[in-house]
């Protein structure tokens, strides 16, 4: 999710409906769903994550990490192969781009069966409080407001779609629920999240 289900039943559902608790499961699942679309799309998580763990293979020169933007240089740890490996903490990096989640090395920390393990906190800080009054947290970033937007696009156009609400005349043509996994991003949506697409 990345607002309250408060802010989230203010657009897309009318004053008289909004009080109901019998739609907040799915609206739950649906919003999930809908975030790791959205996160497919994008190539990278979204949502703000403390201590985060990724490992990857220590034949490289650089780490992209799947949640962006971070908030210090990663805690890297090397891990050799082999029944005598050990751990050790690196500390000899090129450079860090804290705001793309990359981490570049001079040259590779390790060899091709060796594993780097990165701890770091990053992606966008959600506020999920119903009043949208949560403290931002010293160093986070907020979620930016088109990828908000760009969800709830994308929720209202799935729930519609769902005939979730039963909102749709009865016997019309249109009343027919479509599955939401069929669903594909709209373009609205895709031009709203394109600037925030990694590609790399």
């Amino acid at each position: 999710m990345l607002t309250s289900l408060t802010i989230l039943k203010s657009h897309l559902l009318p004053p008289a409906l909004r009080s109901r608790t019998d739609f907040d499961t799915q609206l739950t699942l649906l919003g999930c769903g809908v975030l790791a679309g959205m996160e497919g799309f994008l190539n990278r998580k979204l949502v703000r994550l403390e201590d985060a763990v990724e490992k990857v293979n220590a034949r490289c020169t650089v780490v992209s990490l799947s949640r962006f933007p971070i908030e210090a240089v990663p805690v890297i740890q090397l891990t050799t192969a082999g029944p005598t490996g050990t751990t050790s903490t690196i500390t000899d990096y090129a450079r860090v781009n804290l705001d793309a989640g990359l981490v570049h090395f001079f040259i590779p920390p390790g060899a091709q069966h060796d594993t780097l393990t990165l701890t770091y906190t990053g992606g966008f800080w959600i506020d999920t409080s119903a009043e949208q009054d949560g403290e931002l947290p010293a160093g986070a970033t907020a979620l930016e407001p088109d990828i908000l937007t760009a969800w709830l696009l994308q929720m209202k156009a799935v729930t519609q779609a769902m005939n979730l609400f039963n909102t749709a005349a009865a016997g019309s043509k249109d009343n027919a629920p479509t599955d939401a996994a069929s669903l594909d991003l709209s373009p609205l949506v895709k031009d709203l999240l394109n600037d925030y697409r990694r590609f790399a």
